[in-house]
């Protein structure tokens, strides 16, 4: 299959650009390119290489330009497009100060039947980089929208890493500070005797993508004892779990009315058992 490559050449042999160009072309690339062969003309050309070109081919020496200085120059501008240097004479020294200061990879003129594999690889690895930009992009998008809609949630909500550290929280637990709760382990914060059982059913939820549910009592420092309950749940991101989602209610109010129901059909029982006993 035919693949498209739009190309900036700085070369000042006609002949040598001609042979990389029919090089890459009988690997099966379809070339579109540019040869310049001066420094202004280079930078100028830089200015649009963004949305122009998908990759920079250029000679190590030239009559008044370099390959370094043209990748210093590259460098600057931060643009996603391999830079391969083409060099009839390239020492290891050089070619490893190339590499260091940002360049793609080198290839040796005499050698140049290795252009279209170097070209292939580096043009995957961008194409790799830009997924990896796109989907870090739509977790941040996607989290900024989701952090936007729980920062007035009644609730407690908190998302966990694959690790189990605190990432996010609308609000830390009563009596923490924001900073010990974020980057800590969700669990260390349970009561000392629920840690393993806490613990335990996070990474459950984790192995197998079934949600998971628990109740904690928390003492306050006024005296109050405080009940919560807990649902967690995966957090999947472009098809893959990338950690756990914590809700936790304070539901009090419904543990103090469920005892004192209890202790009302107790009472209950009680008097009927006493009226039981009077009448037998």
């Amino acid at each position: 299959m035919t693949v498209a490559l739009r190309l900036l050449l700085l070369e000042d042999n006609r002949y040598d650009a001609e042979l990389a160009i029919a090089t890459l072309e009988e690997a099966g690339y379809e070339c579109r390119w540019e040869r310049v062969e001066t420094e202004d003309e280079f930078v100028a050309r830089l200015a649009r290489a963004g949305t122009e070109y998908d990759l920079i081919l250029a000679d190590y020496s030239l009559p008044a330009f370099d390959g370094l200085t043209a990748l210093r120059k590259f460098v600057e501008r931060e643009l996603d497009i391999p830079f391969i240097l083409v060099s009839g004479t390239l020492g290891e020294e050089i070619a490893i100060e190339s590499l260091r200061a940002g360049a793609t990879d080198y290839v040796l003129k005499d050698r140049i039947s290795r252009l279209a594999p170097v070209v292939k690889r580096a043009l995957r690895e961008r194409d790799e980089r830009r997924e990896r930009r796109r989907a870090q992009e739509a977790v941040r998008s996607s989290e900024a929208r989701w952090r936007s809609l729980t920062e007035n949630s009644a609730d407690r909500i908190m998302t966990l890493d694959r690790d189990l550290k605190v990432e996010f929280a609308n609000r830390p637990p009563p009596g923490l500070r924001v900073d010990e709760f974020i980057g800590s382990r969700f669990y260390q914060w349970s009561p000392e005797e629920r840690r393993l059982e806490i613990k335990g059913m996070l990474e459950r939820v984790l192995r197998t993508g079934e949600p998971g549910r628990f109740r904690l009592k928390r003492e306050m420092p006024d005296g109050r004892s405080v009940h919560y309950e807990s649902r967690v749940a995966t957090r999947i991101v472009r098809d893959e779990v990338v950690g756990l989602t914590v809700s936790s209610r304070d539901i009090t109010d419904r543990v103090e009315a469920e005892r004192e129901r209890e202790a009302l059909m107790a009472e209950v029982g009680a008097h009927a058992v006493r009226v039981q006993q009077i009448i037998n």
